[in-house]
């Protein structure tokens, strides 16, 4: 991780975790924290529509300097 995207933006990365974890390698580029968590949010929606099973999972948001921003959880089938 690191350093700002190309227009000077922040950089955010969603990743993935519930039985496995999915790293996102590439990140975002968002104007602030308040729109990674929207995306956050959208993602999670997205993701549940295709939800299966009973595992839980979530998307948590981790800003360009490491820090974990936010966490949104999945409600398990």
């Amino acid at each position: 991780m690191g350093g700002a995207g190309y227009a000077g933006m922040p950089v955010y990365f969603l990743h993935v975790e519930g039985r496995v974890r999915i790293e996102d390698e590439f990140g975002l580029e968002l104007p602030d924290d308040a729109a990674a968590r929207r995306e956050a949010r959208g993602m999670a929606r997205d993701l549940s529509r295709h939800q299966t099973g009973t595992v839980p999972w979530r998307v948590v948001v981790i800003n360009e300097a490491g820090e974990r921003i936010e966490e949104v959880i999945s409600k398990a089938a």
